[in-house]
């Protein structure tokens, strides 16, 4: 029989041994759908977007296989990748192998995140990589997108860690757009753009004033590492935004807990995420 002492030993064990297992294999290789319905909920048939943030891929496995296979299911209209898709110059015969995965149909649209900004990623080659596969990186720029006989606008920004993001020039030209999203990796940039959305609009006229619905971002992980609801290790440029959605004024705000890990390969209370949006467009 054990005593109350190797009882308790072996509790904690087992205990340590349920965590360790949860943090290095569960939480970092099943990822959690989360879906939601965003814009005019009146709109007839949805557009669907799927995010994917913070790959930070580093070989394509079995994982990726299931990841992109999931995707394709879904069917969606867009794909965007916020940021951290890959981590330096190696990476980018991984994307160039990945992209051609998903259904060339899909239009991808991404922005640079902090590492492949300090690490000095090719980005002329990574876009061109995207647009071989029906895409594009945007970096201070927008495009506008015919889905379903419907404009979307999305604007791309560069990071704001380790890039210069200029919002300004991003949206040059672009007016009144019903249905207006931005791509920023670090949410902390939220704050910018709506204090820069709100000096420009008080310098246009009323059918060039801007209206953004939402801004997508990634890079928080969702702390990666939680403990008991807590982060104790996030990077800067994270503000007051940790994950999901932030709706207390406009644009809102969504933040991914993304896909893959950085500095230790681990999540725990962090779940990877892949988010998908059902869209309606004005």
């Amino acid at each position: 029989m054990l005593s109350r002492r190797q009882f308790l030993i072996c509790a904690f064990l087992s205990g340590a041994g349920l965590i360790t297992t949860d943090a290095f294999c569960f939480e970092r290789y099943v990822v959690e759908k989360n879906e939601f319905d965003i814009g005019d909920k009146a709109a007839g048939p949805k557009i669907r977007i799927v995010q994917i943030s913070d790959l930070h891929l580093k070989a394509v496995s079995w994982y990726h296989d299931a990841l992109v296979q999931g995707v394709n299911d879904l069917r969606p209209d867009i794909i965007i990748f916020t940021g951290d898709t890959i981590q330096s110059d190696m990476g980018l015969p991984l994307i160039d192998r990945l992209l051609p995965m998903f259904d060339r149909k899909i239009r991808k649209v991404a922005v640079p995140g902090n590492w492949e900004l300090a690490k000095g990623v090719n980005l002329k080659e990574m876009n061109n990589i995207f647009k071989r596969n029906n895409g594009g990186l945007l970096i201070n720029k927008s495009e506008t997108l015919i889905v379903r006989d419907k404009r979307l606008t999305i604007t791309g920004l560069d990071d704001m860690m380790a890039g210069r993001p200029d919002f300004a020039k991003a949206v040059q030209g672009v007016g009144g757009e019903k249905n207006h999203i931005v791509l920023a990796h670090c949410p902390a940039f939220r704050d910018h753009i709506v204090n820069d959305m709100e000096r420009l609009n008080r310098e246009r006229p009323g059918n060039m004033q801007l209206k953004i619905d939402y801004v997508f971002s990634g890079h928080t992980h969702g702390g990666q590492v939680n403990l008991f609801g807590f982060a104790p290790f996030l990077p800067p440029a994270v503000g007051r935004y940790l994950k999901g959605w932030y709706k207390e004024k406009l644009p809102h705000l969504y933040v991914s807990k993304g896909i893959g890990t950085s500095i230790l390969p681990i999540r725990f209370g962090a779940r990877a995420e892949l988010a998908v949006f059902n869209y309606g467009l004005v």
